[in-house]
């Protein structure tokens, strides 16, 4: 439109020129014309000084939350670029679907940084790609682009409540009392009292502290050391990964983030046990804090089900690991041994994860 609108203006102003045999309005008529040829090569010369490129080649996010990338574009040149498009495309890995963005700005000489924002509805790998770059004139008249292939990956990991989950039968517990003790140095026994709180939903009540309570009316709760030996397995049953989609991944990730929060919660350590590729060993790893669960989702984006364990395998695995190992399967059924907890609906996962309370 606005390359009509100025063409047309040049024969206006050359046609009343005509007319009137006006030098002035022949001169501009010509300034007009320069103008025009001046417009036209200007954006090749812009963008040939011009680069783009991601400040970080690995990002995190949060699923369902919006996300601020960046991305720096080098103006080597003499001149402002007024106005430049970067065309941006956004997809999960092991997807062919993906959302494709158009990003303006401008490019002051030197470095300036652009900001864009996206927002990952399913957890996994997103890749992040800037495929070209369009530079215009000072008038927008015309653009000249080029290719690219700057690429971001960016992590996108679960924002999911823990899962409530209670081992009812600790080490010292197992007799069916409770098991207060008075040890002599703190830290001697996974027995000793840690601290008191106020009792939550789903706590044993043979932990109730009977005396504190009838004192202030509340009740509390006598929460006791841990083994730091004791450790839960978790064994991930990847069978068919490949083949599901990325919202279905992306529930199978939020429960397994949950399962490893909430048994953290109980244990001082999970131990997490997957397959690994064709002639390798299987793989393992030990979770003590939050960062490492995510080091392990990561993994497990990095591998997207490509490897796939066969049924008999994971059996004998689940068998060698014992019969209180816990197994999470890409259905979303969680097993306590031979023992089937639930089969969770990737439709309801954050609800069903919030309202349902295991004890094993």
């Amino acid at each position: 439109m606005k390359k009509t609108a100025f063409f047309l203006l040049m024969l206006f102003t050359f046609y009343w020129a005509g007319v009137y045999h006006s030098l002035p309005l022949m001169v501009l008529c010509l300034a007009e014309l320069l103008l025009f040829v001046v417009l036209l090569v200007l954006p090749r010369l812009l963008r040939s000084r011009l680069s783009i490129a991601f400040p970080k080649q690995n990002e995190t996010a949060r699923a369902g939350a919006e996300t601020l990338c960046r991305v720096t574009v080098r103006n080597k040149g003499k001149l402002p670029v007024s106005r430049i498009r970067l065309r941006l495309r956004v997809w999960y890995a092991q997807d062919t679907k993906g959302v494709e963005k158009k990003l303006y700005g401008g490019a002051p000489c030197g470095e300036h940084v652009l900001e864009f924002s996206i927002f990952p509805a399913y957890c996994g790998l997103l890749q992040v790609r800037i495929d070209r770059l369009r530079a215009y004139d000072y008038l927008s008249l015309f653009s000249s682009a080029k290719r690219c292939k700057e690429e971001m990956l960016v992590a996108v990991f679960p924002d999911a409540p823990a899962l409530r989950i209670r081992f009812s039968d600790f080490e010292g517990e197992r007799d069916g009392t409770a098991v207060e003790q008075t040890v002599s140095h703190p830290g001697d026994s996974f027995n000793e009292i840690r601290q008191i709180r106020e009792y939550r939903a789903g706590d044993p009540g043979r932990h109730i502290h009977r005396n504190l309570s009838a004192r202030t009316d509340k009740l509390w709760i006598k929460e006791y050391e841990k083994d730091m030996n004791q450790q839960a397995d978790v064994l991930l049953d990847l069978e068919g990964f490949s083949e599901r989609t990325v919202p279905e991944k992306s529930a199978f990730y939020r429960l397994l983030s949950a399962l490893v929060l909430g048994l953290l919660q109980e244990t001082p350590a999970v131990r997490v046990h997957w397959g690994a590729p064709v002639g390798g060993n299987r793989r393992s790893a030990s979770i003590v804090t939050e960062e490492q669960c995510r080091e392990l989702l990561l993994a497990l984006y990095q591998m997207d089900g490509a490897q796939q364990e066969e049924p008999a395998a994971v059996s004998e695995k689940a068998e060698s690991l014992g019969r209180d190992a816990f197994r999470l399967s890409v259905d979303l059924s969680l097993f306590a041994g031979d023992t089937l907890l639930h089969r969770f609906s990737a439709e309801t996962l954050e609800r069903e994860m919030r309202e349902k309370f295991f004890t094993v």
